[in-house]
């Protein structure tokens, strides 16, 4: 975390630790329940975007693994390297790797689609 010391900053970074704790106590409760067949009262996952924005995949994975995690959600333009321009093998690969080790996925890009100017929504729409 970066040292912000407005108000602001400070509930902000307050709220994110507290998010992280609670996750951190509810990931193993929500796995095991997973495990035994039972109904996991919540399902814990990572966006990259903020905490593992800099982690290559294979520390990703394992961060993930280790921390009992379910689901991660790459966002695109990240140092994990998951991206849409993955070829049809390269992502038949990840799935199955992601699959062995027991997590789901979702992709997020860095678009935006609120701008006003037309010309620069479609940019993001068509991805360039």
């Amino acid at each position: 975390m970066r040292n912000d010391s407005t108000r602001r900053g400070f509930f902000r970074n307050t709220a994110m630790l507290t998010g992280g704790v609670a996750a951190a106590g509810a990931a193993p409760q929500a796995r095991a329940a997973t495990e035994t067949g039972g109904d996991a009262p919540l399902k814990i996952g990572l966006m990259t975007y903020n905490i593992a924005r800099d982690w290559d995949l294979d520390t990703l994975l394992a961060n993930c693994i280790e921390c009992k995690l379910e689901h991660v959600e790459f966002r695109t333009t990240h140092a994990h390297g998951v991206e849409v321009s993955l070829t049809k093998a390269q992502r038949s690969s990840l799935k199955k790797r992601l699959a062995d080790e027991g997590l789901t996925c979702s992709l997020a890009s860095a678009f935006s689609y609120h701008w006003e100017d037309a010309a620069k929504v479609r940019e993001h729409v068509e991805g360039t």
